[in-house]
């Protein structure tokens, strides 16, 4: 069954935004950004926009800053945002309840995320596999022969049992196939930019165990087993290169991330998390590019790269002083004239 908060938003639909004069009280309660991303190829920014408790998507041009579509979402718990190609806009939501009536679960908060087709102005949910579009963590997209294809992680039938498993969307074609299932209490996967599964860890919630396989020779092969009693270590992707994997580590002092190549058996530390901090990915091939750290009203963005570090540095010092909350990133960010005018882009929010 789809959730029901995203299968309102399919309903209202996409709308352009007209644009009328607003009364001058209006100007005392103006809306809220949340959440800002830039498109692949530099051209567009999708933005949540929030006014009073109402939530809305906001496409607007880089050029000119002309708004082009607008989704109302109303009350919906709207996650986040990302771009599959420069043509298809991933919308990320959550919702409080059960699965039923055909699945028997627990009450709980239950994420999913639909695409919206920029060139059909269309809305479709990206893991539209039976039993259920429930995804777990955020949708990994891909380019995939020339398509733009999304892989999550979500949940299969196989005979009476619902698994989790590895999804594949091919997004122009509106087409999901399964790419793996796993018998076990939980599983996550990991593609590199290929679309190649180069990383899965299985959970054993009775047994208290958790497994990780990591890609080795062209095959997925073990490489740690351990204990797990309170919950499994977190398979978060691509570590901070292309042919490595990050895993974040619980503890009672904190999170640690850790990356492990493909084919070693060594582990290397990357940094602590904290509950302040978020990472980043790399918008190109998706390994891990930084952390993020709320220290007051400010996010400080750490980047492992020095010169993603040093681009980054200097524009924020054309905006020292103000409140930053939003890094935009774009694919092509060296040979694209429009997509380098963005890289790194900087949102100013007025507070």
């Amino acid at each position: 069954m789809r959730l029901a908060g995203l299968s309102t938003l399919v309903c209202l639909g996409v709308s352009p935004l007209s644009s009328h004069s607003a009364p001058l009280e209006a100007y005392g309660r103006l809306p809220t950004l949340e959440d800002v991303r830039i498109s692949p190829d530099g051209k567009e920014l999708a933005m949540v926009v929030t006014e009073g408790d109402a939530r809305s998507i906001v496409l607007k041009a880089t050029e000119g800053a002309v708004t082009k579509f607008k989704l109302e979402a109303g009350s919906l718990k709207l996650r986040d945002l990302s771009w599959a190609g420069p043509d298809h806009l991933i919308i990320e939501a959550s919702a409080t309840g059960s699965l039923g009536p055909s699945l028997i679960t627990h009450r709980n908060e239950w994420s999913s995320a639909v695409d919206f087709d920029l060139v059909h102005r269309t809305l479709r949910p990206i893991a539209w596999h039976p039993p259920a579009d429930v995804i777990y963590g955020p949708p990994m997209a891909r380019s995939i022969g020339g398509r733009p294809t999304i892989f999550v992680n979500g949940l299969s039938e196989s005979g009476q049992k619902i698994l989790p498993a590895l999804l594949r969307t091919d997004l122009d074609a509106g087409a999901t196939s399964v790419v793996e299932v796993i018998d076990k209490d939980g599983a996550e996967f990991a593609v590199d930019a290929n679309g190649n599964l180069v990383a899965e860890s299985l959970y054993d919630g009775v047994k208290g165990l958790w497994w990780l396989y990591v890609a080795k020779d062209g095959q997925l092969a073990p490489v740690s087993l351990s204990e797990a009693p309170k919950g499994s270590p977190t398979l978060l992707g691509l570590g901070r290169d292309d042919h490595s994997v990050a895993v974040e580590f619980d503890s009672d002092d904190g999170g640690q991330i850790s990356e492990l190549p493909f084919g070693g058996d060594k582990w290397r530390e990357v940094a602590p998390m904290a509950d302040s901090q978020q990472l980043f990915w790399d918008s190109k091939d998706d390994h891990l590019a930084g952390i993020g750290d709320l220290q007051g009203d400010t996010y400080v963005y750490r980047f492992f790269d020095p010169a993603d570090q040093k681009a980054w540095d200097a524009v924020a010092a054309m905006f020292a002083g103000d409140s930053r909350r939003n890094l935009l990133r774009c694919r092509d960010r060296g040979s694209n004239p429009a997509a380098a005018k963005y890289w790194p882009f900087l949102i100013v929010e007025p507070m």
